[in-house]
């Protein structure tokens, strides 16, 4: 990122990723239908977050700098909003709820990335294309740092992983209206897997 926006120094790329990081935390222990409505709510969310940047920095006491004045409502060039994005790690659109590559899971999440290529190797965890060769991973598939156990079960009724989180993430009738997502989460391995075999027959 640096060296494409030199003015982006490394306090802010720092500054920048704990908050992300604070914020993803607090956005994964939402359930999924909260995750995938706050995310269609993102000018609201930019408006939240800049003036409570300006209120926790209004004492601060500013060097002097050229950048300093300009307020943090000011409006982010394209180089720096898709640094911005990347390590707040919101990179699919809102359909798939809040995801993130693998740099972003490795450093607030600890998940190495060769846990993250051998869990995709064997089709434990959903993983979606994110143009090009890139792909994030939906934050809502893991519990304490790793995937809900079934997810590998459920990938394997379906003929793609975009189609399989689709169906992970809606209400499903085979199991009265709940999530299976949210199920295979509480330990209901089972009950998920039954339902999306189900969805084939």
């Amino acid at each position: 990122m640096v060296e494409y926006d030199p003015g982006l120094r490394k306090p802010a790329i720092e500054s920048v990723g704990l908050v992300a990081g604070i914020v993803a935390a607090a956005v994964s222990q939402l359930a999924l239908d909260q995750q995938i409505h706050l995310a269609t709510r993102a000018t609201e969310i930019e408006s939240a977050v800049a003036e409570l940047v300006t209120r926790l920095t209004a004492d601060l006491p500013v060097r002097s700098h050229k950048r300093a004045a300009a307020s943090p409502t000011a409006k982010l060039s394209p180089v720096r909003r898709s640094g911005i994005d990347e390590l707040s790690g919101q990179v699919t659109t809102n359909w798939a709820g809040p995801v993130a590559g693998p740099t972003f899971l490795e450093r607030t999440f600890g998940i190495s990335r060769s846990s993250l290529n051998r869990w995709q190797r064997r089709n434990y965890v959903v993983s979606l294309r994110s143009g090009g060769r890139k792909h994030v991973f939906p934050l809502a598939q893991f519990v304490d740092g790793r995937p809900a156990a079934g997810i590998v079960d459920v990938l394997s009724q379906f003929s793609n992983q975009r189609a399989a989180w689709l169906w992970l993430i809606r209400p499903n009738s085979e199991l009265n209206g709940q999530i299976p997502i949210e199920l295979l989460k509480q330990d209901r391995r089972d009950a998920v897997i039954e339902a999306a075999r189900a969805q084939n027959d």
